[in-house]
């Protein structure tokens, strides 16, 4: 059988790059701050303040990407940590109408999602009432950790 993959966690990371700009922005702010604080005419300890906080963020900011990195879906999936699940979709319930999760299940293992979580750190969430493409009969391949949508794959159809 041939797949193609729809879904995969581990092209997501770039979203990280909007933080680490941020943090270094203000970071940047503050050592400026401190190298022209006298033609600022503020108080002497005001520079050193903003650039003692902001280091702090961005450190925390930093470190908590970094850990994210170590311990989340992308890198569970780089490093083979998933469970491997194969075959045709089965009981598809799609998301009411009002809200909720949509779930389905492949060889008896159900896998439930929902709009309202980030596909960065929850896996695969496109439910079917915003394009995605699950729905009964459908043969795949899901990579997961405790039921968590890693990577999806979708069987090629030979015309």
């Amino acid at each position: 059988m041939n797949y193609r993959v729809y879904f995969d966690a581990g092209h997501l990371d770039g979203r990280d790059l909007t933080f680490v700009i941020a943090a270094s922005f203000f970071i940047l702010c503050g050592v400026g701050m401190v190298l022209i604080r006298k033609r600022l005419n503020i108080q002497k300890f005001f520079p050193f303040l903003f650039l003692g906080i902001s280091l702090v963020i961005g450190s925390c900011m930093s470190g908590g990407i970094w850990l994210g990195k170590q311990t989340g879906l992308a890198n569970k999936l780089r490093l083979n940590q998933t469970e491997i699940i194969e075959g045709a979709v089965t009981d598809f319930q799609p998301m009411p109408a009002g809200g909720g999760a949509e779930s389905f299940a492949v060889g008896g293992r159900r896998f439930q999602y929902s709009n309202d979580v980030s596909s960065s750190s929850h896996g695969f969430s496109e439910t079917a009432s915003r394009g995605g493409p699950i729905r009964n009969g459908l043969k795949v391949r899901i990579h997961h950790v405790d039921g968590v949508i890693a990577r999806l794959e979708i069987e090629q159809v030979s015309e």
